[in-house]
Formats: C-alpha cells, sequence, structure tokens
C-alpha cells in the first residue's frame, strides 16, 4: 500500500452485522484488516446494475466515492465486506468486493494482497500475509519506441533548461565586473555607499530580473501541458527554480572577482555551469542507471558524485527536472535504493527534496561568504586589514622600505616626516577629534605598501596637505602615485603606516574617513548608460543631499566644469576629456575636505585643461586637493607643493621655486646669432667667458647651453658675472669687434632650470628606466 498506494486507506463499507461481531469470518476478517489501512465510511453496501443508477446510488460505497472525488482525499482502493456467501456457513464462508483505481497501476492486486491477508490471518489466527510479485511483459516494438522518445523529449528538455540556467546566472556579472573593473564600485564606496547595501540592493534587483525569465520557464511548462512539472511537480519546479536562483546569485557574485573583463566573465561562467548543469547531471545519471545493476563500485561512487555535483546549484536543477521526468514515468524507484518500483511525491527527498536542501544552504553559505568578503563585521574587517598587512609585512621588508626611504630621501622629506609625526600625536590626544579644525585635512604617515609577490611598491611615504592648498604626486609610472592614493582611499590595505583624513584613522576606521574624501581614480569610473547629470544626482545623493539640493548640485557643477550641454548625454557617448571632466566633477560633490585627484586632466584639450585649473584653484579654498600629473605645465600652474617619488619613495619636498633653487642643474642661456659663421665662433666664446657651459641642443642659428651656478661649495659661475661677460661681448659687437663678429649676437636670454629639468633628473635615477637603474640627485 505505501508503495502502489501512497499509503492512502482504503475506503471501507461493511454490513451492520460485520461491524456488530456477529457474522462469523465476515466479522474476524473486518477485525484482523489493519485500522491504518481502512477508513470507514459508515456505509454498508456496494451497488450492482440495478442500484448503480438513480438515488439509491448516494448510499452505496461507489456513490460516496464519486461524492468525494473532488474534496476527499486521494483514493486508490475500496473494500465492502458483505457477510458469509450465499447459502454458505457464517464460520467458513465470505462475500466481498474490491475496488481499485487504475490511475493507480498496481492499486489492485496491491488491494486484493491485503484482503487476502487479512482473511488468513482470520482463519489462522496469525500474523501473516500475502506478497503479490508483478513481472511485466516486455516492451513491444511501438511501445518501446513511444518510451524512447519520451525519454529522448526529457533530456533534450533538461539540455535546454541547462542552456538558459547557465546563461541567465552568469549574465549578472557583467554589470558587476564592469563597475568593479572601472573603478565605480569603489567610488560609490568612497562616496559612502556600505558594502552591505550595494550587495543587497544588487542582489534584490537580479531576483527580480532572474524570476522573470524562471516564470516563462514555468509557464512553458504549463502551456505544452508536461504532465510531469504540472499539479504537485508544479510546486516542485518553482521551489526548485526560487532556491536556485538564491543560491546561483551569490554565487556568480563570487566568482566574478576572478575577473577584470565582463565578456570572458559572461562566456566562462555560462561555459562553467553548462558543464555542471548538463555534462554532469548526465554523467551521474550514467553512474547512477549502472549502480542500480550493482556493477563493481559504482554504488559508493555514485554516492560520492551526487554530494559532491550537488554543491553546484545547477547540477541541481538539471537532475532535479530530470528526476521529476523518471519519476513521472515510473523508473526512478529501479535506480534509486532500494531499487524497486515505486512512484514518489514529486517533493521527496529521492526526487527533489534533497537538491531543494542543498539549495537552500548554498542560498545561506554563498551569501553569508559573499558578505564575509564584501562586507566583513567591523572586528572581521580589522582583523582582515590587519591580515592584509601581514601578508606583505615583515620586519625585513619595513626595513628595506625605510632603508630605501632613507637612502635617497633628502633633508626636506625628513622634516616633513617630523610635521607629519606631531600631526598624528596632536589627533592622538584628542580622541574626541575636537582638534581636528587645527588639523590638516591629510595627513599620510609612513605609508608602506608591499604585495605578497615581494613587490614594493611604497615605501614609508609622509606628506600632509593643508587647507587652501593643492600639494602634487609627481613621478613616473611604476613610482607609487596610484597605490598611495589606494591606500588612502581603503581600496587596498597598507602593510605599514597609516593616515589621517578629515583627522580619521584610515585603518582604524574606514568608513569614517571616506566621509571626508572625494575621489577622481586614475581611469574613468563613470557607468556607461547614466547621463552626466545622473552620475552627479547618485552621487550627490549618496553624499546624503535632498532631492533639491542634488538637483542644484549637478547643476552648478556641470556649469563648472563645462558639461551643461552634454548634461543628458549618456557617458559612453562623451569623449574622453568630457569624461575626465565628469569623473572630476563626481570628486568634487558635496565639498569633501580632501579631494584625491589621479592625472584629472587626462585626454583634455589645452582650452579644457585650462578651464579645469580654474576650477582646483576655486576649489582649494577650504579643503585641501592632492593631484598627480605627468604634465609638468599642469603642476607648476595648480600646485602649490609638491613631492617627487621615485620607486616608490619621496625624494624631497616642497614648493615650486624650491625644488628648482635645490635641484635645478644651473641656468639655461639662449642665443640667436644673424649669420651662420657666427656659430662657429659662438661655441668658442661661451666656453671661455662662461664656464662649465655645456651645449644643450643647437640648430641653424640658435643654441642653448646649461650653464651651472654657484655651489654650496662657492664653486660655479654667479649669474651677475655670467651676465657681465655676454653683455661685455655684445657692448664689444655694437663696437665692430667682438669674439663672435661684428653684430654676431642678435639677443639672448637667462632662464632658470624648468621644473621638468628638476623631474627628468630624478626620473633618471628610477629603477628601470632608460640608461639608469638607480641612483641620487644631489641638491645645487
Amino acid at each position: 500500500r505505501r508503495e502502489c498506494m501512497q499509503g492512502r486507506p482504503a475506503a471501507a463499507a461493511a454490513a451492520d452485522a460485520v461491524r456488530a461481531g456477529d457474522a462469523g469470518l465476515a466479522s474476524a476478517v473486518w477485525q484482523a484488516y489493519p485500522r491504518a489501512d481502512l477508513a470507514d465510511t459508515g456505509l454498508n453496501a456496494t451497488c450492482d446494475n440495478s442500484t448503480c443508477a438513480g438515488p439509491s446510488l448516494n448510499a452505496t460505497l461507489p456513490g460516496y466515492l464519486l461524492d468525494n472525488w473532488f474534496t476527499g482525499y486521494d483514493t486508490y482502493d475500496g473494500l465492502v465486506i458483505e457477510g458469509a456467501s450465499a447459502g454458505g456457513d457464517a464460520n467458513d464462508s465470505l462475500a466481498y468486493t474490491v475496488l481499485g483505481n487504475q490511475t493507480a497501476y498496481h492499486a489492485l492486486p496491491a488491494a486484493l494482497a491485503e484482503v487476502n491477508s487479512a482473511v488468513f490471518n482470520a482463519l489462522f489466527d496469525s500474523s501473516g500475509g500475502v506478497r503479490v510479485y508483478n513481472e511485466p511483459l516486455p516492451y513491444g516494438a511501438n511501445e518501446q519506441a513511444t518510451y524512447d522518445q519520451k525519454m529522448a523529449n526529457d533530456t533534450l528538455l533538461v539540455l535546454c533548461v541547462a542552456m538558459a540556467i547557465a546563461i541567465l546566472s552568469a549574465g549578472p556579472s557583467v554589470f558587476v565586473v564592469r563597475e568593479r573593473a572601472c573603478g565605480a564600485q569603489h567610488v560609490q564606496m568612497v562616496s559612502g555607499v556600505g558594502s552591505l547595501a550595494f550587495w543587497v540592493s544588487t542582489y534584490v534587483f537580479d531576483m527580480v530580473a532572474f524570476l522573470l525569465p524562471l516564470a516563462t520557464i514555468m509557464a512553458t511548462f504549463w502551456a505544452f501541458g508536461l504532465p510531469q512539472y504540472l499539479h504537485e511537480g508544479a510546486a516542485a519546479v518553482a521551489l526548485l527554480l526560487f532556491l536556485f536562483a538564491a543560491a546561483s546569485l551569490p554565487l556568480t557574485y563570487l566568482l566574478q572577482r576572478l575577473f577584470t573583463n565582463e565578456i570572458k566573465s559572461l562566456t566562462r561562467l555560462t561555459l562553467f555551469y553548462f558543464l555542471f548543469a548538463f555534462v554532469a547531471a548526465m554523467a551521474a545519471i550514467v553512474v547512477q542507471i549502472l549502480a542500480a545493476q550493482d556493477i563493481g563500485h559504482t554504488r559508493s561512487a555514485y554516492k560520492v558524485l551526487e554530494w559532491v555535483f550537488r554543491i553546484i546549484p545547477h547540477y541541481c536543477v538539471c537532475k532535479g527536472l530530470f528526476d521529476l521526468s523518471s519519476n513521472n514515468l515510473g523508473i526512478l524507484g529501479f535506480v534509486t535504493p532500494p531499487y524497486e518500483y515505486r512512484i514518489y511525491s514529486p517533493l521527496a527527498l529521492e526526487v527533489t527534496g534533497w537538491h531543494m536542501l542543498f539549495l537552500a544552504a548554498e542560498a545561506v553559505l554563498f551569501t553569508a561568504l559573499l558578505l564575509l568578503i564584501e562586507s566583513p563585521p567591523d572586528v572581521l574587517a580589522r582583523f582582515v586589514r590587519l591580515g592584509a598587512r601581514w601578508l606583505g609585512r615583515s620586519a625585513s621588508s619595513e626595513a628595506a622600505g625605510a632603508q630605501r626611504a632613507e637612502a635617497v630621501e633628502d633633508e626636506s622629506v625628513r622634516e616633513e616626516r617630523r610635521r607629519v609625526q606631531g600631526i598624528v600625536a596632536m589627533a592622538t590626544a584628542s580622541r574626541e577629534g575636537d582638534s581636528s579644525a587645527n588639523l590638516p585635512p591629510l595627513a599620510a604617515q609612513d605609508l608602506h605598501k608591499v604585495y605578497p609577490s615581494g613587490k614594493m611598491a611604497v615605501a614609508s611615504v609622509s606628506f600632509a596637505a593643508e587647507r587652501g592648498q593643492i600639494f602634487g604626486l609627481l613621478g613616473v609610472n611604476g613610482a607609487g602615485k596610484t597605490t598611495t592614493f589606494k591606500m588612502l582611499t581603503g581600496d587596498v590595505a597598507p602593510s605599514a603606516g597609516d593616515a589621517l583624513v578629515g583627522g580619521v584613522s584610515v585603518s582604524r576606521d574606514l568608513r569614517r574617513a571616506r566621509e571626508h574624501l572625494g575621489y577622481c581614480p586614475q581611469f574613468d569610473a563613470t557607468l556607461p548608460l547614466l547621463t552626466a547629470r545622473e552620475h552627479l544626482l547618485l552621487y550627490a545623493r549618496l553624499r546624503g543631499a535632498s532631492t533639491a539640493r542634488a538637483e542644484s548640485l549637478a547643476a552648478d557643477l556641470l556649469r563648472r566644469v563645462g558639461l551643461t550641454r552634454y548634461a543628458a548625454t549618456p557617458s559612453h557617448a562623451l569623449s574622453g576629456g568630457n569624461r575626465r571632466k565628469l569623473s572630476v566633477a563626481i570628486a568634487l560633490v558635496s565639498a569633501p575636505a580632501v579631494v584625491l585627484l589621479d592625472e584629472p586632466s587626462t585626454g583634455m584639450d589645452a582650452g579644457a585643461r585650462r578651464a579645469m585649473w580654474d576650477v582646483l584653484e576655486a576649489e582649494k579654498a577650504n579643503r585641501g586637493l592632492v593631484l598627480t600629473s605627468h604634465s609638468m605645465e599642469e603642476v607648476e600652474a595648480t600646485c602649490s607643493r609638491l613631492t617627487i617619488m621615485v620607486d616608490g619613495a619621496c625624494r624631497t619636498v616642497g614648493t615650486l621655486q624650491e625644488l628648482k633653487s635645490w635641484y635645478g642643474a644651473g641656468y639655461t642661456v639662449t642665443f640667436r646669432v644673424r649669420t651662420a659663421e657666427a656659430m662657429g665662433s659662438l661655441d668658442a666664446f661661451v666656453r671661455a667667458a662662461l664656464p662649465g657651459a655645456e651645449l644643450a641642443e643647437a640648430s641653424a642659428l640658435t643654441a642653448k647651453y646649461r650653464v651651472p651656478m654657484v655651489g654650496a661649495d662657492g664653486e660655479g659661475l654667479r649669474l651677475s658675472a655670467a651676465f657681465d661677460a655676454v653683455e661685455t661681448e655684445v657692448a664689444g659687437e655694437r663696437a665692430g669687434g667682438g669674439r663672435v663678429g661684428s653684430g654676431g649676437i642678435v639677443e639672448y636670454s637667462f632662464s632658470q632650470a624648468s621644473l621638468e629639468d628638476v623631474f627628468i633628473r630624478f626620473a633618471g635615477t628610477q629603477e628601470g628606466t632608460q640608461g639608469q637603474h638607480g641612483g641620487s640627485v644631489t641638491r645645487m
């Protein structure tokens, strides 16, 4: 009964004498029938040809079954015990009728077996029973073809579903990878978005978008009337697909971290999911069939495969759908312990139950793992940051970083480090931050970064950016500028050292520190489908501005950076220069105390660059700006103070004039002569009149020389003496003499070494630069 009729009790009717115990053998059989398998209807008769029509039908067991066909429980058999057979003795004869519902293929023989068991026990006062065996005839050719066609259709259906869910579940990775790779996610975090809020909102949106195609799959099953996926099977499919969505989304969010290109993420995750969805399911089915025949160690192998493959949600869906089809065809019981015929409920553990339990557990596990990685609790976050420090921190690496910095830095860097130590001491002395108004908005103390690979990116960098000042970080690619910005914004954890942003420690309270930060990364962190105005509205709202205030801020920033005419243009349609303008505007939203600008004018034309400099000049009034750039013109036009970084270390810190004075290689003297013959005489004159002069460049009638200035040792030519020597020559030429010849020198000029000259001197000492592999630069 449990296997053939799902454990449903038989609807029973009996003569009154049978129930009262006055019918001999009939009463004994009634008592011997298992009570749990009998549902007494209170009726006492079945029907024959005369009573199976008309009002008298209602008083019979068939009439009861018809009345309860739609409202009662599922009934697969009925039993009527009428008493002794006609003309027979009550003690050794019995008249009964068994009814069978043929929707359960084996209901009738199973019901007869249970009645015969009750008769046997009543006659012999025992607890035995009768077992019925069924050996079906082999399939005919047409039946086998129909059966094979059903199996092929079900396999093809599972293949199509596997492909669909693989693409669906890999799709959300495209937008997440794009936001992470372009830096938009990090800029949102810097602008106030918590990791928990970011991932919850992403999950909710993707879940809604995910459920619509899954509902379409359900509707397709219903439209084609697939019996295995209807009625109770429909509930199983719906639960299976919903739990799949809940489990596959956080898994995709975890795996997308392996990619930096959204197209590669989509294609490779789709392939990976499809292999586990269909190929693994088919492999498991083959092993399951072999296990049913007990070939070799296939039963143990199947148990292992089943548990391992269920770790991937896509396998659970495909195997669950295939098991539903197999169960509907009546073959699942033959390949499932105890390997005998049975029809399971679609929600049974053997069909979809285990798959659902695994999907539910995976949804919780993958979500928890994602949140632990992306949004760890404060205690765990500190532990992770300490762990990241430990990976890149050792006594030898820190000592090497300090040694590198000490070997190349000048006295200005040491003085800056001592100043920063005083700033940090002031901040530490005020636990409540009351003195933060008197502190510089940004102070970086001994920032040190060593990656697990052993590469030292930053070595003991210290500097402070004052209010009303633009501080510049100058260096070639690989000097450590962007890594320094990443440590200041929390993108990477420093191996050692710390930074105060608005008086708040980046290492101890990153979330509060970010409240004072605006960030323009090196590459545009814009979302392709949002317009320029929508970007600014988004970041203004993230900063806590009201809707009206956000509208006002967006309009003002668009006007100031020159994007008003492009306010409604999606960012992907903006030129490179306009996207940089938008990135700068995003960094300036809500006037943070510190703005970090990583090469903000890259891609702009000369006019736009100068307009941007005017914006930065106006914005520095009540905040500190830190700028990196490859343009010497930009640094000279905007920066009040700067540091030159080489191989991750600060080499010097000071104002523009201080750096030129300290490291400028003398003066540059430019001559223009009247004739080609005068060029030959000019070189002899310069080398005699200006000791130490070196020809820098020359053309047909123009020559440029570098002349050393007076050094700390008093050696060299004073500027006044150089002027006197040249003026004497010019006066001699006017008088008809001179070394160069009459009227030979048309004009000349003296100029101090430019910042570019200073920068080139330092850049030449960067490891790996052409012609140099480390070195030092000495103050003049």
